[in-house]
């Protein structure tokens, strides 16, 4: 019987993969047509633009408008390989080598679907659409170990991205189940068929197992799915359960399906098995009634979380750490106005004129100074700080500062109006440059309203903190209201991100610790034990903030970056990376914006299969901030913080060995190669956080070093070609 049922196992999703790969062809060839993408850094969704306005070379434009209009596979792929050939260096070659490979797959070339698929999710992996499309197109041609690796990624990535905005909410979290389902099918067909082969007893019990918790975790999304419900037989019968099988067999047979026939046979094999005098309608019936055939849903009911007690009533036991904690980043993310704290130079070089150009140029910030007239100043009045702006009407006015934003690498002021609005100055005082920079000037598209000094005294939505800012550099923001974003009905509880942001509510740590009333509690539950938490937990902890795709849904009373239920963060999806601007991405795929950290670090196989977290190179509550202003954790000694997993690599040889470099090289350190300067942070270069970034010459070679930077060519300039050095070093 196993041989036999392994041999039908391929056969067991017919007439659900078809249907399914057009509905994604569909969906995804809907997704760029026409598509609206939002800007990397205006954090108001009110002004979008088209993916096509960012293609500067006319014809190529015209020639992805015209991609998109086509209709027939053939036609598509055809095109798309022009497209391709014609345009090598274009921005969009992860579309289009999308577009391609749903189109072979339609055609039924899966090799060059292949092909393709793969080109495209080398530079944009967090694709679950085509992932999904592939794994269910591998899995119909009966390539088992592609379709097992294209279902495991696309099950990493389904849960965590929100849908494309050309398919209504509504209809993206069934869409989004069914798409889970069909791929946790596919894992447990690939368990199965190892199971039903030549296996010890041990080993055929597990992959039993992991895939009745496949299929049962793909029934409880999308309950009619008949391919789940006859694997789930299948499984039952090689465990001995006949009832249970019987019970899933029925489900598939009722249906009428295109696995109707040999469900029935199934239920007639096992009622041979089982007659016990009954005929084969009693036994029927009697399936019928057996837990599996009825599948009731499992209701899980959000459970309340603790109240917050602030961060002062932390400070009361945990004084060393909260004084620590006081002086980084986090904490002075938004700060009272202090003398003490402004960083920027109020009384030199404080005055703007008119016709000034601030901008960011391959690393470098390019000014050329204003020859018009004043048109904004800082200085300090009575020891008070004040900027003083020329406004529509031609009049001067000023403003107080009532709050800092960042202490670190750059500074931002902030003005308190009569109504309670808190209001960001554009200019900003940067650090490292020594100078007042239009900062949304520089990083925004052309137009950017809030980078426009003149209109500051209209104080819109543009320029409003609460709604631009507040969601990552304070804690407990809320609308009072009960609405999103707003402007006008926002508060926050306490500025700069306090401890309950990143350990939770625990107002009932609080009281248990003044009575002695200690209770048990989980790890996870406030106030949280980052030492005994998951890796996939602790990055939704710091995903509040560093993830810059997070898609924020107003809680059920205006909760804007924490909850009061169930997690006390908030599971934010991630907007689809191809609904941003392109400006922050390398043509490589690789990001150029810091704002992109978590999505970079999630990349990375140091997370994925490695299980490394945030704290394993950063220590938030560092007590020297001042020389240490990225928190690490070994900052004089940045090797050991790899070594923690890479042990192997721990005497000076073995690392001489594995970089080709002396370990006295200027560049021999670990983050050299794998973590190199190539993300924009506030006017400098920081470091990628993917990780295990490898210099990669064939990509630098495809694009170029500007848009497809190479560790490598970082020092060794000028060189004939990334391709020569990377064979020199491989030689070595």
């Amino acid at each position: 019987m196993r041989r036999r049922d392994a041999g039908r196992l391929a056969d067991s999703a017919s007439g659900r993969v078809g249907a399914s790969v057009i509905l994604l062809f569909v969906m995804l060839a809907a997704a760029l047509d026409g598509q609206d993408l939002e800007t990397t850094l205006q954090p108001n969704r009110d002004r979008v633009i088209s993916v096509f306005d960012e293609v500067k070379d006319t014809r190529e434009r015209q020639a992805l408008v015209d991609l998109y209009k086509l209709r027939t596979p053939g036609e598509r792929a055809a095109s798309a390989e022009r497209f391709l050939s014609a345009y090598p260096k274009s921005d969009f070659l992860a579309d289009v080598d999308e577009l391609a490979a749903k189109a072979y797959v339609d055609t039924g070339d899966i090799q060059r679907a292949l092909f393709h698929a793969r080109r495209s999710l080398k530079i944009m992996p967090e694709n679950p659409l085509l992932l999904v499309t592939m794994a269910n197109a591998t899995d119909a041609a009966g390539m088992a170990e592609d379709a097992q690796s294209f279902a495991t990624r696309a099950l990493f990535y389904l849960p965590i991205i929100a849908g494309p905005s050309s398919i209504p909410k509504r209809d993206w979290l069934a869409i989004q189940q069914e798409m889970q389902a069909s791929c946790l099918v596919i894992l447990a067909r690939y368990s199965l068929a190892k199971a039903l082969g030549p296996q010890s007893g041990r080993e055929r019990a597990s992959l039993l197992a992991a895939a009745e918790t496949n299929l049962r975790q793909a029934l409880s999304l999308n309950s009619v799915d008949g391919a789940a419900w006859y694997l789930l037989g299948i499984d039952e019968l090689t465990l001995g359960r006949r009832d249970a099988a019987a019970g899933a067999f029925v489900r598939v047979a009722e249906r009428n399906g295109a696995l109707a026939a040999q469900a029935n046979e199934k239920l007639k094999e096992i009622y041979q098995f089982s007659k016990n005098g009954q005929t084969f309608d009693e036994f029927m019936r009697r399936a019928q009634e057996t837990p599996e055939a009825t599948a009731p849903a499992v209701v899980v009911r959000p459970k309340p979380l603790p109240e917050y007690a602030g961060s002062q009533a932390c400070r009361l036991c945990h004084a060393q750490i909260s004084e620590s904690w006081s002086h980084t980043g986090m904490a002075r993310m938004l700060s009272p106005y202090q003398p003490k704290n402004i960083i920027g130079d109020f009384t030199k070089d404080n005055v703007v004129r008119g016709g000034e150009r601030d901008e960011w140029r391959d690393g470098q910030l390019v000014v050329q100074p204003g020859t018009g007239a004043p048109v904004a100043r800082m200085f300090v009045d009575n020891g008070r700080h004040y900027f003083q702006v020329k406004e529509q009407d031609g009049e001067w006015r000023r403003y107080p500062v009532d709050y800092t934003i960042g202490s670190k690498w750059e500074q931002a002021y902030v003005t308190r109006r009569p109504n309670g609005e808190l209001h960001v100055f554009p200019l900003q005082y940067n650090v490292r440059l020594h100078q007042w920079v239009d900062f949304w000037k520089v990083l925004d598209p052309p137009g950017s309203p809030r980078a426009d000094l003149s209109r500051w005294g209209k104080f819109d939505v543009w320029t409003n903190y609460e709604a631009n800012c507040a969601a990552c550099h304070t804690s407990q923001l809320r609308n009072r209201t009960g609405g999103g974003f707003e402007a006008g009905h926002l508060e926050f509880r306490e500025p700069g991100v306090d401890c309950e942001m990143c350990h939770g509510p625990s107002q009932k740590h609080v009281k248990a610790m003044r009575t002695g009333k200690t209770y048990e509690k989980m790890p996870l539950e406030p106030p949280v034990d980052f030492n005994k938490i998951n890796s996939r937990e602790f990055l939704k902890i710091c995903s509040q903030c560093h993830m810059q795709s997070a898609v924020r849904n107003p809680g059920p009373h205006g909760e804007l970056n924490y909850s009061r239920e169930s997690d006390f963060v908030p599971s934010y999806p991630r907007r689809p990376l191809t609904e941003f601007s392109r400006k922050g991405f390398y043509k490589d795929g690789r990001f150029r914006q810091t704002t992109f950290i978590v999505e970079a670090f999630s990349r990375s196989q140091c997370f994925q299969a490695g299980n490394a977290t945030c704290a394993s190179c950063h220590d938030v509550h560092t007590h020297d901030p001042a020389s240490n202003p990225v928190s690490l954790r070994y900052p004089t000694e940045p090797d050991r913080m790899c070594l923690q997993c890479h042990s192997s690599y721990k005497l000076p040889a073995e690392q001489a060995r594995h970089a080709r470099h002396t370990a006295a090289a200027k560049s021999a350190k670990c983050v050299d190669c794998h973590m190199p300067r190539i993300t924009e942070a506030l006017l400098f270069r920081a470091r990628t956080h993917r990780i295990d970034d490898i210099p990669d010459a064939d990509m630098t070679a495809r694009f170029g070093p500007e848009d497809s930077p190479n560790a490598c060519l970082l020092c060794h300039q000028p060189a004939a070609s990334a391709t020569e050095l990377f064979a020199e070093w491989s030689r070595k």
